[in-house]
């Protein structure tokens, strides 16, 4: 954890760009806002002495998250569920408070990038009606600040209803809680008919790093689809899946 920057309590922000390097640090000098990078992000906020946790994000409207280069999907959405954390800390309304949240892409990054975090995000695009929207880096400003000014901001249960009712999201859900090896083989034939011809999205539900566990899960899932559920498979899905896969 890492302490409150304390220039948030002199000057409550508004608007918080998150992320490293010239372009995060010129956007947050050009708009005048708060700035965070992705680790300090990552590591949560500590709290303030006796008096917990400063209440300094109750004023927050808008997060722009400004993705690297080297970043996957993944890596971005761990950022998204980190400031939510945050929000959750250090806003009184927790997370019922309503936030717009543009996620700025590399000018080269291609659509699939934006799909995948839709993907992540239970909803089908990123859409502006339910708190989401994109810009690249290649955009100007004036482009950029419509981008975020079309966002309607939301709050945190619509998107974790959303993702509850996703069937996607269910599927990896029932594959982390399944306990006998019958119902892990059902969960396990679920998720792999879910993400057929598509089993990168598997990225965006695994902890960091995103990829590799991904692939260790890709691996496994091919084993108890095609060779059934065995002792191996079954020791393996209790010792690891949890490690695998994200739980929020």
């Amino acid at each position: 954890m890492i302490q409150v920057p304390e220039e948030w309590a002199a000057v409550i922000p508004q608007t918080l760009v998150i992320g490293d390097g010239p372009y995060s640090g010129a956007l947050s000098r050009v708009l005048g806002t708060a700035s965070i990078s992705h680790q300090e992000l990552s590591a949560g906020p500590g709290e303030q002495g006796d008096t917990g946790y400063p209440q300094v994000l109750r004023e927050l409207e808008r997060a722009i998250i400004v993705v690297g280069a080297s970043h996957s999907a993944g890596d971005v959405l761990g950022c998204h569920a980190a400031l939510w954390r945050w929000v959750e800390k250090l806003s009184p309304e927790g997370v019922q408070h309503e936030v717009a949240i543009l996620f700025v892409l590399p000018a080269s990054a291609g659509d699939a990038l934006a799909e995948s975090l839709a993907v992540g995000l239970g909803l089908e695009k990123l859409d502006p009606d339910y708190g989401h929207g994109i810009a690249r880096m290649g955009d100007s400003l004036e482009s950029l600040c419509r981008a975020l000014s079309a966002i309607q901001p939301c709050d945190l249960p619509p998107l974790r209803a959303r993702r509850a009712s996703n069937v996607r999201h269910n599927a990896i859900r029932q594959l982390i809680t399944a306990c006998q090896p019958n119902d892990l083989a059902g969960a396990a034939r679920d998720v792999a008919e879910r993400f057929h011809g598509e089993e990168y999205h598997l990225d965006m539900f695994c902890r960091p790093p995103s990829h590799r566990n991904g692939n260790l899960l890709r691996k496994w899932l091919k084993e108890a689809v095609t060779d059934g559920v065995t002792l191996e498979t079954m020791g393996t899905a209790r010792n690891k899946l949890a490690e695998w896969l994200r739980t929020e």
